[in-house]
């Protein structure tokens, strides 16, 4: 689920959150002591954030992305298949990009002259580049893509908005989330999403997509199970853009894995979608056994001023226009990053040191860069998607390794079990 969520003044983020994955793999170990000659020591500027399902992606003020987490399918970017990486290290054979985007287990780079570039796995024809059921290591170029301004990954689909205001979707269609009917099973190539114009801003859930207007619209289309285009039960699927009812004029979306979130002008987030896991932040768990999916905008509780949204799995974001960042949902990784494991229904606050100025969400993971250039995580950390060296969870924000040029060494088997999904 990638999510282009902007904030005023000199950072800009691009954020992502997305479920499912699975396989056994080798693991890897980065060697920080390694620096390539010519790289000095000191932190790079990062201006962009993005989260995969188990990997997290940043990238630097010069257009190079870093990756690290999980990259059994490649996501890495680095030539590597089956390893995971607990330190951010550089996706190869790419440079000049000016935005991320990642879907479950690919990540996605625009470039400066409005070409797209995908690596990782490419099951559904996510990578776009024509082929399905190969794994791309390093970046392919995502055919037939000109003049792209934004980016949105789902979890095995993806999108591209035009200069022009068009939307291009490819991947899995299994629930019409590329905007084309049923009978269209997917697309290894861009296609072209009909019904909508003008747009500012995509967004994208595990199944569902949808699209922010220039005249503060919201529009979404795919699956609507639990609610996810705040339609009626009897809407099972959307094959077109419906319009969103409910909302004011909205200026930023992030989608979770089956829940949806709208910054309004007057700096309040609404929800809709599942709320099972608290994730619709208006306290309707309470009492315990309550919450559930709701088919309607719904406004998160106790928020003002908000200035960007993030979603992850089952869990959302909100950043303050002091920079405080705000957190509601499951908690089961520690995602919520407040020192504890137990979920809320309600914003409780982040507890990372100083201000925060961008924020990103994975699938049981979330980032933020501080004021001062440090990049934070939290929340799960199996396959080391905190990028701190170790694969160790966290409740509450650790230091992502600076951004260097280190070298790759496999140490041995990657930690076994199932992945489960995000959401």
């Amino acid at each position: 689920m990638d999510v282009r969520v902007i904030r005023g003044g000199p950072v800009r983020a691009a954020l992502a959150g997305v479920v499912l994955a699975g396989g056994l793999g080798l693991s890897v170990r980065l060697d920080r002591s390694s620096v390539t000659p010519g790289q000095p020591g000191e932190r790079l500027a990062i201006v962009r954030l993005a989260g995969g399902g188990f990997s997290g992606y940043a990238l630097g003020a010069a257009g190079r992305v870093w990756a690290w987490g999980d990259g059994i399918e490649g996501q890495l970017g680095d030539d590597l298949q089956g390893v995971f990486s607990s330190v951010p290290s550089p996706v190869r054979r790419l440079s000049g990009a000016v935005a991320l985007a990642a879907s479950a287990n690919s990540a996605y780079a625009l470039q400066r002259d409005g070409s797209v570039w995908s690596w990782g796995d490419d099951a559904a024809g996510e990578l776009g580049d024509g082929q399905q059921g190969v794994v791309r290591a390093l970046p392919v170029r995502v055919e037939g893509l000109r003049g792209v301004v934004a980016l949105a990954g789902g979890s095995f689909s993806a999108y591209a908005l035009g200069r022009d205001g068009r939307v291009w979707a490819w991947g899995d269609n299994a629930f019409g989330q590329l905007g084309q009917p049923l009978r269209v099973a997917g697309s290894s190539l861009p296609r072209e999403v009909a019904g909508i114009e003008d747009v500012l801003q995509l967004s994208a859930g595990s199944s569902a997509a949808y699209a922010l207007g220039r005249d503060g619209k919201v529009w979404a289309w795919g699956d609507n199970a639990f609610g996810e285009l705040a339609r009626p039960r009897r809407l099972v699927v959307s094959t077109a853009p419906e319009p969103v009812i409910g909302l004011g004029r909205t200026t930023a979306l992030a989608a979770g894995s089956y829940s949806v979130f709208a910054l309004e002008s007057n700096g309040t987030v609404w929800s809709w979608g599942d709320g099972s896991a608290g994730e619709l932040g208006d306290g309707s768990c309470r009492p315990a056994g309550r919450c559930g999916a709701v088919r309607r905008p719904v406004e998160v509780r106790g928020l003002h001023k908000v200035v960007a949204v993030a979603a992850g799995g089952d869990a959302a974001y909100a950043l303050g226009s002091g920079g405080t960042l705000w957190a509601w949902g499951a908690n089961t990784y520690g995602q919520l990053g407040n020192g504890s494991t137990a979920g809320s229904d309600l914003p409780v606050k982040v507890k990372v040191p100083g201000k925060v100025v961008a924020v990103a969400a994975g699938g049981d993971a979330a980032y933020a860069l501080g004021s001062g250039g440090t990049l934070w995580a939290w929340g799960a950390n199996t396959y080391g998607q905190l990028g701190n060296g170790s694969t160790a969870g966290s409740d509450l924000p650790v230091k992502v390794v600076a951004l260097r040029l280190p070298n790759a060494k496999p140490v041995g088997p990657r930690p076994g079990g199932p992945r489960s999904a995000a959401g």
